[in-house]
């Protein structure tokens, strides 16, 4: 993969701080010996919740076990996501890249017993979502869920191993398969877009695309457009979430890097790789060069309702 020189850039926004804050309270009282939990860390695709758990994973690096190993480990939803497969993913992130056999109840049991013998507190798991099946009604009960239930559970229970389930809004459904899970887990955290019609929010907003600009500035950039259009643009094309921003940013350094000139022609090629088209628009979002409050606050709704639907388990 090519790098840019946004690898590594990390703009601290005010709701990426409170989950931060909020989750790494949480697990000092675990690590001090407060009752397992279970935190559910909610947000739309690119709002920061990989960040967060990855920055979560370094703060907590120097927690260490009597056995050596760390009381806190992340860990990625494998693609076959399954209780199975993240049961070895457990396994194999503690103990390295062994072979894992036996049945698929027998593999969950040996991930829960590792976790215990290596003094493991607090599981990380990123994508939870693809473990936790969407479904269109709430009464309607799936043996994904179910089963992915029962296991955090277990792991509470009988492990005292607390667990942060991030991902899309329905990965809260899980609690509605088991009262128990429910009982025990938090109300957690959740990272929302941006409200530009909320002047706190839109400042928050801007001033991560102004820190982008001068980020492209200290590495040689030329702007040559306004910077309160380049904001508008990277808000309607996002709907007010930071990792969509910073996606934006990354985009026009891939395209630009050997000019390093910002225009509204490089403005606008990097946007139509982004994002997907409006329906409802015609033509260019950015060809003429105006985009007002109204364009900005339909696209904050739409990512609203996106958001929505995936807690509601539609498609």
């Amino acid at each position: 993969m090519t790098k840019t020189i946004f690898d590594g850039w990390i703009f601290e926004h005010v709701q990426y701080k409170a989950a931060f804050d909020a989750l790494v309270e949480e697990i000092e009282r675990v690590l001090d010996g407060a009752t397992p939990i279970i935190f559910p860390l909610l947000g739309d695709s690119r709002a920061g919740k990989t960040a967060l758990l990855k920055d979560l994973d370094a703060h907590f690096a120097n927690r260490i076990s009597e056995s050596g190993h760390r009381k806190i480990i992340l860990v990625p939803m494998p693609s076959t996501a399954s209780n199975e497969a993240l049961a070895i993913q457990i396994i194999t992130t503690i103990l390295g890249d062994i072979p894992v056999k036996g049945k698929s109840h027998e593999i969950i049991k040996q991930a829960r017993k590792t976790m215990e013998t290596a003094g493991v507190l607090v599981l990380l798991i990123d994508e939870t979502n693809h473990l936790v099946e969407k479904r269109s009604s709430e009464r309607a009960q799936t043996k994904e869920n179910r089963h992915a239930a029962d296991f955090f559970k277990e792991l509470a229970d009988l492990s005292g191993i607390s667990v942060v389930v991030a991902g899309l809004s329905h990965v809260i459904r899980m609690y509605a398969d088991n009262d128990q899970l429910e009982n025990r887990g938090l109300v957690g955290a959740r990272i929302e877009p941006y409200a530009w019609s909320v002047i706190e929010d839109r400042l928050q907003f801007q001033s991560m695309v102004l820190a982008g600009i001068t980020h492209l500035q200290d590495h040689g950039w030329k702007i040559d457009v306004e910077t309160e259009f380049l904001t508008r643009a990277a808000y309607l094309g996002g709907g007010g979430y930071i990792g969509k921003a910073r996606d934006f940013l990354v985009r026009i350094e891939e395209v630009g890097h050997k000019r390093k000139c910002l225009d509204h022609e490089l403005l606008s090629r990097a946007y139509k790789d982004k994002y997907k088209r409006n329906p409802k628009d015609k033509a260019d979002p950015l060809a003429q060069r105006t985009i007002d409050d109204v364009q900005l606050n339909g696209a904050h709704r739409d990512a609203l309702e996106r958001a929505l639907r995936s807690g509601r388990g539609m498609h």
